[in-house]
């Protein structure tokens, strides 16, 4: 009789950074630097639909302003608590009874995190990839004290064209909320654990041998992505209209994303990265797989239809003007609970 043996990993080991500064700053592998900021947000069904539409506008001239190969990451946990308020001797009649009636309730906690990347140039990827014919493992300008400085100045840039309004802010998150110190856990341990509570230390197994599942000490996560442009929407927008608040004389709105963040009734992470990209150097990579696309046209007729949607946003893109620029995204929502059924 065999006894399979799991194998098992070190977490550590497989982490993607190598060094956390005590002022926050990440070192990642490939010459990376990155910095977190905690931004705190307006409430929800508290902002106006221009009030909306000038938040979408902050993160887009703020993105323009970075320079190429930067990742932005925003990452909003939602987590469910619930209220405990004591009653104190000197609380009149009015005010326990309002304890009492919320005393118990679960509620969403939203904090969200951001994440700026500066990825290391194609010219030092070119000297990783060779490093045994080089006396350096990094070229000297990657990572010196000036281009550190410009990188945080970069960081501080952002976060200023971020905040909009005085009800917005974004904050650095330091090297102990990130790595954790003593008993208090970080916002790794917190992330890789789906635990946000600092001051738990209970060790915990990531045990992926479940069909379709992954269990993370007792909760059950699943994580959810688009995988095919037919599943994404077709039309996009800062604001789209609350149903359960309009009415036929006056419409409610609120953020397009609303129904996998704050209105979503389980613990869930809802992750967005963007990278910027040489516009330029992409528009002509596009121009030639438009070109090779109509060349092999008279073989399939999928390569004539790549070639005009190419075509159709590559005219989009130029008659949009100056501002506009190319950019990737990906959007994944994580989702857990104690209840398998439930999730």
């Amino acid at each position: 009789m065999s006894v399979s043996k799991l194998k098992e990993a070190d977490l550590l080991q497989k982490l993607p950074y190598k060094q956390i500064t005590d002022d926050g700053l990440i070192l990642l592998l490939n010459c990376d630097l990155a910095r977190c900021y905690e931004i705190t947000l307006p409430e929800l069904f508290s902002l106006s639909t221009e009030q909306i539409t000038a938040f979408h506008a902050g993160w887009v001239k703020a993105i323009n302003g970075l320079p190429n190969h930067w990742t932005v990451v925003q990452q909003d946990w939602f987590t469910y608590k619930s209220h405990h308020e004591a009653i104190q001797p000197g609380d009149s009649a009015l005010e326990q009874a309002n304890k009492k009636l919320f005393n118990g309730r679960q509620y969403p906690k939203h904090r969200c995190f951001m994440y700026l990347t500066r990825h290391a140039s194609p010219k030092q990827i070119k000297i990783l990839q060779s490093s045994f014919l080089r006396t350096r493992l990094i070229d000297k300008e990657s990572n010196s004290f000036k281009a550190i400085e410009t990188f945080n100045n970069i960081c501080e840039r952002f976060g200023d064209d971020l905040m909009v309004t005085e009800r917005m802010q974004v904050l650095p998150v330091g090297g102990d909320e990130l790595r954790g110190k003593g008993d208090q856990r970080g916002l790794i341990e917190q992330y890789l654990t789906l635990d946000t509570h600092p001051d738990h230390c209970k060790h915990i197994d990531i045990d992926a041998t479940e069909t379709n599942d992954i269990v993370v000490g007792d909760r059950y996560m699943k994580m959810l992505a688009i995988q095919d442009m037919d599943e994404f929407a077709s039309e996009v927008s800062p604001h789209a209209k609350f149903k359960p608040f309009s009415t036929e004389r006056a419409d409610f709105y609120v953020s397009m994303m609303a129904s996998v963040g704050m209105l979503l009734e389980c613990d869930h992470i809802y992750t967005q990265y963007i990278r910027t990209m040489d516009s330029q150097r992409e528009q002509d990579r596009l121009e030639k797989v438009k070109n090779q696309m109509t060349a092999f046209a008279k073989y399939s007729r999928k390569n004539d239809l790549l070639a005009d949607k190419i075509d159709s946003y590559l005219n989009e893109f130029i008659n949009g003007g100056t501002d506009r620029r190319m950019v990737t995204a990906h959007a994944n929502l994580l989702l857990w609970d104690d209840d398998k059924q439930r999730l």
